[in-house]
C-alpha cells in the first residue's frame, strides 16, 4: 500500500484514525509503542508495526471472555490451570494469569516468544505462566515454520520440501512436543481450559492429546476454525471434524454471552471463514 492509500484509509475510518494518533502520540512522547488493555488489568504491546497493533484493537471478543472465565471459576479453591498453545504475543496468557489461574503457554518462534515472555514479565506474571518456546503437535519431533517477518500471528508449519518464496518470510525449524507427553512430564493431572490457535495445525494437536481426552482430563477447549489455514497444511475441515468425533468431543459455537450453543455439524464448520468454538466432551 502507498503513502496516499495509507493516507486515504486512515482518513475514512474514524477508529484507525485514533488508533493511529494514539500510536505515534506514544512513540513521540515515551519512545515505546503503545498498549492495549485486558480485561482484568493487564496490557499487551512489543506490536511490531501499526498494522499489527490495529489488527488487535478487538483485542478479547466479549463471547470468548466470557467463555474463558466461565471454564476456570468455581475450582473449590485452587487455581484454575489452563494451556494457552499458539501464545503468540501473550493476549489469553496474560489475561487468564491475571486473574489468578496457572497457565503453561507454547509459541515455538523464538522472536516471539521472546515477546510473549516482555508482555508476561511486564504484567508480574512470571510466577504463574510456565512458558514453553516449543510448538505442539502428534509426536516429539522437529518442525519446520514459515516465519513471516511482518506478520507473527500468520507464521505456520511448512509442508515437506517446502521453502520460503519471497523475501518476507524465511523458515525456521524448532522442537514440538505433543500434549500427552508434556502434561505426564510435568505432573499435570488435570486441564480446566485449553485454547489452540496454531494456523491449521489443529488436529496434529488434537492427536497428540488423545490419553487426556479420552479420558477427560480436559474440561474445556477454544479451539480456531479457518479452513484456508487447514488447507495451506495439507488438511481439511473433515480431517479436523474426524478429530473431534475419534475423541468424543462435540464442536459449538459461543452465543453472545459466551455459553456454547448447539452441536455444529462438518458443512457449518466447512462454511466457516475463520471462528473460535467451543470444544467440549459428551457426557
Amino acid at each position: 500500500m502507498n503513502l496516499t492509500s495509507k493516507i486515504q484509509s486512515l482518513a475514512s475510518n474514524p477508529a484507525m484514525l485514533s488508533a493511529y494518533a494514539r500510536w505515534v502520540g506514544s512513540k513521540l512522547f515515551s519512545g515505546k509503542v503503545p498498549r492495549l488493555p485486558l480485561p482484568g488489568g493487564s496490557s499487551i504491546g512489543e506490536w511490531l508495526s501499526f498494522s499489527e497493533y490495529w489488527s488487535y484493537q478487538n483485542i478479547m471478543p466479549e463471547p470468548e471472555r466470557l467463555f474463558v472465565e466461565r471454564c476456570l471459576a468455581n475450582k473449590a479453591g485452587r487455581r484454575g490451570t489452563a494451556f494457552d498453545i499458539g501464545a503468540n504475543v501473550g493476549v489469553f496468557t496474560c489475561l487468564m494469569a491475571s486473574q489468578g489461574h496457572t497457565v503453561h503457554s507454547f509459541e515455538p518462534v523464538p522472536e516471539t516468544f521472546c515477546r510473549l515472555k516482555h508482555n508476561v514479565k511486564f504484567n508480574g506474571l512470571l510466577n504463574r505462566a510456565h512458558l514453553n518456546c516449543l510448538a505442539v503437535g502428534k509426536e516429539q519431533r522437529l518442525v519446520t515454520f514459515h516465519i513471516e517477518e511482518n506478520s507473527a500471528s500468520t507464521n505456520q508449519l511448512a509442508l515437506p520440501g517446502e521453502s520460503s518464496t519471497n523475501n518476507a518470510t524465511s523458515t525456521q525449524v524448532v522442537a514440538a512436543i505433543d500434549l500427552d507427553g508434556y502434561c505426564r512430564s510435568q505432573g499435570v493431572e488435570f486441564i480446566d481450559f485449553l485454547k489452540i490457535d496454531v494456523e491449521g495445525m489443529e488436529p496434529y494437536v488434537l492427536q497428540g492429546a488423545k490419553e487426556l481426552l479420552r479420558s477427560r482430563k480436559i474440561a474445556a477447549i477454544l479451539i480456531e476454525i479457518c479452513p484456508v489455514n487447514l488447507r495451506s497444511v495439507g488438511l481439511s475441515p473433515a480431517d479436523l471434524y474426524r478429530e473431534f468425533e475419534t475423541v468424543r468431543y462435540s464442536p459449538h459455537a459461543l452465543g453472545d454471552d459466551g455459553k456454547p450453543g448447539a452441536k455444529l455439524t462438518l458443512p457449518e464448520i466447512e462454511a466457516m471463514r475463520l471462528a473460535n468454538i467451543a470444544l467440549l466432551p459428551r457426557v
